[in-house]
């Protein structure tokens, strides 16, 4: 449990942005958890990626929000998927956290290539 949790970035632990690095966290877990190579915070030339993961040519692109509806048109507004063109495939997943309710409330997912 420690290897995991020690992979966890410190960025994460001072988030102002309303809870989004909790969210980010947790689904961190869960995914290096089940063995996933995942990127946290993976930088591109024009920002940051929440979450980057790579599995057998295929690349996940993820932005969360927390009460705002626009994870998925930043991640296109931004190109963030541009740093990974040489992958077979590349979807990107935008998931809307409801801050009130405490839960996933919208998961929007959208294949690039």
């Amino acid at each position: 449990m420690n290897k995991v949790l020690n992979k966890i970035l410190y960025v994460w632990y001072r988030d102002t942005s309303g809870y989004e690095s909790f969210y980010c966290s947790l689904f961190y877990v869960l995914l290096v958890a089940s063995g996933l190579k995942v990127i946290a915070e993976d930088v591109t030339s024009v920002g940051r990626i929440d979450m980057t993961v790579i599995e057998k040519g295929r690349v996940y692109v993820v932005e969360f929000k927390v009460d705002k509806e626009e994870a998925l048109e930043r991640i296109k507004k931004k190109r963030y998927y541009e740093k990974y063109e040489g992958f077979e495939e590349i979807y990107l997943i935008g998931i809307l956290v409801d801050s009130k309710e405490r839960k996933v409330k919208k998961i929007e997912v959208e294949k690039h290539k």
